[in-house]
């Protein structure tokens, strides 16, 4: 049973009243009011703004104007001119409009109220015209505007004019006027609603209030505040109220103070929810208006899916306030509208109340195809079905339960569709046993989502991910060894101990179907091929490829994904490989994994651990999906440039393949078989086009591009293919064509091009890297050394520089700590050794003191040395030049010069051992690449050399020494200007 209350009486005995205008606020109903008038403000700010809550204040609202220009500007509710409202009118002319100043002061001298008491104020006796003098007012006044709930007619209207009223019956009824007690004491009786019991109110005017018998007797609705904001518009202030309509009450007296304050008296009880189920409706007007009511939603619904099954809320909300509701919300006029707010017979109110929807129902009925509407009445109706369930409403009116009514079976709408669909897609994938209660929750919960719900998207689209993953599928491996040999080395040159690890796996999958795919780590300078071989692997195998690119990520959740509460959340980039590819066991490249970042949001290098573990991965859990995953059948294959930035605990789960720096030989050889037939057929060219022979490749290779790759060597030969397009096409515009040829391609009819050194110049311009070793290192102070970089190998010349100072020694080229570490030991062993230098270096000189004798003058304290590394923007450091620097500063001491064909590598410490470093295949490559013909290096690297290329090492003279004394007979022509230096061995 719907349980009912009253509104306090001190709220009754000081009413704040609002004028609106002709808008019409109906109990149930919602309406918005804008107020910037000063008086309204003064309402405002001392009854509402200042008040504890402004969700507890309540409002008097009255769909009047004011005949007094005074009282006008002080009933800030309808913010109008206050000469433009000068009098008290509810009707209008018959097109709609008000009716004049002079008609409505006519109209307004029949009411003859008393000025000196509130015993009588009638409403307007003249009855609103029936639907057949409405013909050709098809639209509400202008001031009869929307309320905050929703636009009139937004959920019950439909096209066509509104109805104004019942039969020719009703046309002849008086609407019930409210009558205001005397100065004595008198007893209201208010007319019984069905679901409302009667309410006898006692109320006298105050002798407070000075009564204005303007609005004494008129009736209203009290509404509550649930809603107060304050907008600046301009340099104005505006505040916005939304106000939810309670219950009808009459003006028994009026004051100003400064606004206008009523007494009111209370017409009928305020609805409020509660459990239980309401009296069945009785024979007569009650009964055909349920049936009407419920033809109505019916017809809304054969339009709006989304409306089926509204019609039991009829049967959990008083009659009264549903008649409320549709008045408030159907396409009706503000005669319509007032006539039924001032109707206190609620017999005679459900009587208008059914011709109007009897009326709105025939016109649906022809006008099935306008759009369904979605408005207001579908909130109203959808909040008093949650309310009258659940019993509470929140502070704002609205229902804290978000369970909305059920969608009938029989009138599913496409979203219905798709969760069908959705749900056949998910039985269909034979879940793990983990998994399948998860996701059957899940879309449990999906299933009673509203449709409208924003939480509805989120599972959606969760369940749609789950959908859409590989639980079982799995492409077959392609085990034939032949084949896969045969199908890297078309794709790649070289690389051989990749392809080998490549076969190792193919033939081990073979014998042992279920073997964890392995995780490869491929490290090496760029351009050397590590992405390409990454999908070359892939299609060898016959599995799916997808490229994961790590370079720059930051945060934690882009490997395992966002959680689900948060918005915009989605899978990491690791499970969304997995769905794009379609397949359990796919190649995954996890692209420049060296290049991971780390901040305040995770680290994704510690993510990637559960994923590179075959340990681990075989129940990966993403934060979006949180129910495991099998990663253990795919096939990860990282790239890096160098390991040194890789965490240990990372770099440990992952087997470590390094790629070295391509040789001429190798350069030559991709170029010939791969570049230049790819770039022949990006450019529109055939090989008839183009000769390029293998002698200009070599040039081009050597004095154009010093790379470990061959990137550079491909941008180059694209140029070379440019400039011949341009020849062939500027050659096809200038040829005349002949009598009775026939069009054929530009590349049919052009001399092939042979590129020599001079069009080699003309194309690529002057050659970029010159021989300048010999040129360099032609003085004392300049030797040769070898680096490793991420870009693989190279060389670097180091000098050196003595002048007369204090003993300082000065290090230039952007150099790190251990080098400069590494330069103060080779100035220390030299000076501990100083005493061997010829007598005819330049540190050595005879003194008076001791003529025909040799004295070493002490090089800290009277020279300076300034070492320099070349090529100071790019950062220098490690061990490895220690070896480089003591020869250098031998160099310069004695006055001898460092053979020109020879670089050196390799640590050196303060009793002249020689320990061996690392990257030595790139820097004996880098040092074949730039024309040296003898490499000096730490025995202990000996081991090394067997990774070195057979025709690298061919042409090489490589030297392998264990102290510097052994370094110093290698590096100078005649061996070591040093004489008589004792020799450390290991």
């Amino acid at each position: 049973m719907a349980a009912s209350s009253e509104i306090p009486s001190a709220v009754l005995d000081a009413l704040p009243l609002l004028t609106v205008g002709q808008r019409v606020l109906l109990p149930g109903a919602l309406m918005q009011v804008f107020i910037s008038r000063p008086a309204g403000v003064r309402l405002v700010t001392d009854r509402l703004w200042r008040s504890d809550g402004a969700q507890s204040v309540f409002v008097g609202v009255l769909p009047v104007a004011i005949a007094d220009a005074t009282a006008t500007a002080a009933a800030l509710g309808s913010d109008r001119d206050p000469q433009a409202s000068q009098t008290a009118s509810i009707h209008q002319k018959e097109n709609g409009a008000p009716r004049d100043a002079d008609a409505d002061a006519e109209r307004q001298s029949q009411r003859q109220p008393s000025a000196n008491s509130a015993s009588v104020s009638s409403l307007p006796t003249r009855m609103p015209r029936t639907a057949h003098d409405h013909d050709h007012d098809q639209h509400p006044p202008k001031g009869d505007k929307p309320t905050a709930a929703g636009s009139a007619g937004s959920a019950a209207g439909g096209s066509g004019g509104a109805t104004r009223g019942g039969s020719d019956d009703d046309a002849s009824r008086p609407i019930a006027k409210f009558k205001a007690p005397n100065a004595d004491p008198a007893t209201l009786t208010v007319p019984a609603i069905p679901a409302v019991p009667k309410l006898e109110i006692s109320a006298t005017p105050d002798a407070a209030f000075a009564p204005l018998s303007q609005l004494v007797g008129e009736v209203g609705t009290i509404g509550r505040v649930v809603r107060l904001a304050r907008i600046k518009v301009g340099s104005k202030m505006v505040y916005n109220l939304l106000l939810e309509g309670q219950c009808r009450f009459g003006v028994v007296a009026v004051r100003m103070d400064p606004f206008m304050v009523a007494q009111a008296c209370q017409l009928e009880l305020v609805f409020t929810p509660s459990q239980g189920a309401l009296p069945p409706p009785t024979p007569g007007v009650e009964a055909m208006l349920y049936d009407s009511i419920r033809q109505l939603l019916k017809l809304l619904a054969s339009r709006a899916p989304t409306l089926a099954g509204f019609d039991r809320i009829v049967d959990q909300v008083p009659l009264a306030r549903i008649v409320d509701l549709l008045m408030a919300n159907m396409d009706l006029s503000f005669v319509d509208r007032v006539s039924t707010l001032r109707e206190l017979n609620v017999p005679l109110r459900f009587e208008r109340a059914l011709a109007l929807i009897q009326r709105q129902v025939s016109r649906l009925q022809t006008a099935l195809e306008v759009p369904a509407p979605r408005g207001s009445l579908v909130g109203q109706l959808v909040k008093m079905a949650r309310n009258a369930k659940d019993g509470k409403t929140d502070d704002e009116g609205n229902n804290s339960s978000s369970t909305p009514p059920s969608i009938g079976d029989a009138n599913k709408d496409q979203d219905d569709a798709d969760v069908e669909a959705l749900e056949t897609r998910i039985k269909a994938l034979n879940l793990p046993e983990e998994v399948a209660p998860v996701v059957m929750r899940e879309l449990a919960k999906l299933k009673r989502l509203h449709p409208q719900s924003s939480e509805r998207q989120v599972y959606f689209s969760y369940l749609e991910v789950i959908a859409d993953l590989p639980w079982n599928t799995l492409t077959e491996d392609v085990l034939d060894l032949q084949k896969a040999q045969a199908d890297l080395d078309h794709d790649h040159h070289g690389l051989a101990k990749v392809k080998k690890r490549i076969l190792e796996c193919l033939a081990v999958r073979k014998l042992r179907n279920d073997m964890k795919g392995p995780i490869i780590c491929l490290v090496g300078p760029p351009g050397v091929g590590k992405t390409s071989l990454g999908r070359s692997i892939a299609s060898t195998l016959g599995r799916k490829f997808q490229r994961i690119a790590l370079g720059g990520m930051h945060d934690e959740a882009e490997i395992r994904g966002h959680r689900l509460t948060y918005v915009g959340a989605m899978p990491g980039r690791v499970m969304q490989a997995i769905r794009r590819s379609g397949s359990k066991n796919p190649v995954l490249l996890l692209d420049e994994i060296d290049k991971l970042g780390k901040d305040v949001r995770g680290d994704p290098a510690s993510a990637l651990l559960e994923v590179l573990d075959p340990e681990q991965n075989c129940q990966f859990s993403d934060h979006y999906l949180h129910v495991p995953f099998d990663l253990s059948k795919a096939l990860f294959i990282c790239t890096a440039n160098r390991m040194s930035s890789i965490p240990a605990p990372l770099l440990d789960r992952m087997e470590v393949i390094e790629l070295p720096g391509y040789t001429l030989d190798e350069k030559a050889h991709i170029a010939t078989r791969h570049l230049i037939p790819k770039q022949l057929k990006e450019h529109g060219l055939v090989p008839q086009n183009l000769d390029i022979p293998s002698d200009i490749v070599q040039t081009i290779i050597q004095r154009y591009t010093r790379e470990a790759g061959v990137r550079n060597l491909e941008r180059e030969i694209a140029a070379v293919c440019r400039a011949t397009a341009v020849r062939i096409v500027q050659a096809s515009t200038t040829a005349p064509a002949s009598v009775g040829s026939h069009p054929a391609s530009p590349t049919d009819s052009v001399q092939p091009l042979v590129v020599d050194d001079a069009l080699l110049e003309d194309v690529l311009g002057a050659p970029k890297f010159d021989d300048e070793i010999h040129e360099r290192v032609s003085v004392p102070g300049v030797a040769t050394g070898l680096v490793w970089t991420a870009n693989g190998g190279g060389i670097l010349f180091v000098e050196a520089t003595s002048m007369g100072g204090k003993g300082r020694l000065t290090l230039t080229g952007q150099l790190g700590d251990v080098i400069k570490e590494s330069a103060q030991i080779a100035l220390t062993w030299l000076k501990a050794h100083a005493t061997a230098l010829p007598p005819n270096s330049p540190a050595v000189f005879p003194t008076s003191a001791q003529p025909g004798t040799a004295v070493v003058r002490n090089l800290l304290e009277n020279t300076d040395i300034h070492v320099h590394f070349p090529a100071g923007a790019i950062p220098k450091d490690g061990p490895s030049a220690g070896i480089t620097l003591v020869t250098v500063m031998v160099s310069l001491m004695s006055g001898k010069v460092v053979r020109a064909d020879t670089a050196m590598t390799g640590e050196v410490t303060l009793s002249g051992l020689v320990l061996p470093v690392g990257g030595i295949k790139e820097k004996v490559i880098a040092a074949h690449r730039a024309g040296i013909k003898r490499v000096i290096l730490p025995h202990r690297n000996s081991k090394d050399l067997a990774e070195i290329p057979a025709t690298v090492k061919s042409s090489l003279d490589i030297v392998l020494v264990k102290t510097v004394q052994e370094v110093l007979d290698a590096a100078f022509d005649g061996g070591s200007p040093l004489v008589g230096v004792f020799s450390s061995r290991l």
